[in-house]
Order: structure tokens, then C-alpha cells, then sequence
């Protein structure tokens, strides 16, 4: 992808700036990335600490937290699918708060329960609601954003997901 050539040049900081404005006034960009980047902040971390939770705590092999993963990427295929087929007329806003919570429970199940099998299906659960999540989120973004902002409304959300 090219910009268009009659385009005038503008500096990265006018571009961010441009996109954080833009966001801030629209209520449907702030409150879906808002809601993206504070689940990633917050359950990102925990995902990471499952590794010393299975390998650790549990005194499993480093192949069982491969297993948590495999998991994982199941679910993350099942919520891409089941993602693929939501039409126009969903309710958005309950599929995003349905995946969070799904993302945020398997996760405390797994922190709950020691039992291997039960931890990999929690983790598949996770990894569905947080590939429903992803999917809606760029979907939600991308049909709400003007072409021009496409690039720049990223910004308010990477920056508040790492702060």
C-alpha cells in the first residue's frame, strides 16, 4: 500500500496526534479500544506467569506447558471461525465483553485447578475468546476509522496497552 502521491507530507507526532483526537471524540473507537487494550494489559501478564505455574508449581515438563499451548492455538482457530460467521446485525458490544470474561475465567480456572487436562481445555477456551476478541476488535476499528486514520488510530491503543 502506497499513499496517494497528492497526499502533503506530515510528521509522525501530527499523525499520532491526529489519531489520539480522532479517537478520543468517537464513542465507539474509545470504548472498544479502551476495553482491547486494558484486557491485554491486564491478562496478557497472566498468561506469561502460567509457564512457572505448570512448570513450577505443578512440577510438569516443559512439554505439558507445549501441550497448554497446542490448546491455545485450537481455541484461537475455533474463535477465528466462530468470529468469521458473526453477521452485521450482532451485538457487538456482548461478543466483546463474552470473550473478556471467557479469556478472563479459563484463566483463573487454570490458576485454580492443578489438573493438566482440565488446564488445556481452559486454555483453548481462553484462546477462543481472545481470537473473538482480536477478530471483532480490527473489524469494529476498521469499519469506524476514516481511510486516512487507518495507520493513526492504532496509536491510542498500543500506547495505553504498554503504559
Amino acid at each position: 500500500m502506497k499513499a496517494p502521491a497528492d497526499r502533503p507530507s506530515s510528521r509522525i507526532v501530527d499523525d499520532i496526534r491526529e489519531g489520539v483526537v480522532y479517537v478520543v471524540r468517537h464513542p465507539v473507537l474509545r470504548t472498544v479500544i479502551l476495553l482491547f487494550a486494558t484486557s491485554s494489559a491486564v491478562l496478557i501478564p497472566v498468561a506469561a506467569a502460567m509457564t512457572f505455574r505448570i512448570v513450577r508449581d505443578l512440577g510438569q515438563s516443559p512439554a505439558a506447558f507445549g501441550l497448554t499451548l497446542t490448546g491455545l492455538g485450537v481455541g484461537t482457530l475455533v474463535g477465528a471461525l466462530f468470529a468469521s460467521r458473526l453477521s452485521h446485525t450482532t451485538n457487538v458490544a456482548r461478543v466483546l465483553v463474552v470473550a473478556v470474561f471467557l479469556m478472563g475465567a479459563a484463566l483463573i480456572g487454570s490458576a485454580a485447578i492443578p489438573s493438566l487436562p482440565v488446564i488445556i481445555l481452559l486454555t483453548a477456551v481462553s484462546g477462543a475468546g481472545e481470537s473473538a476478541l482480536v477478530v471483532v476488535y480490527i473489524s469494529v476499528r476498521a469499519a469506524n476509522s476514516p481511510d486516512a486514520l487507518l495507520g493513526a488510530s492504532p496509536a491510542p491503543r498500543g500506547s495505553l496497552r504498554w503504559a
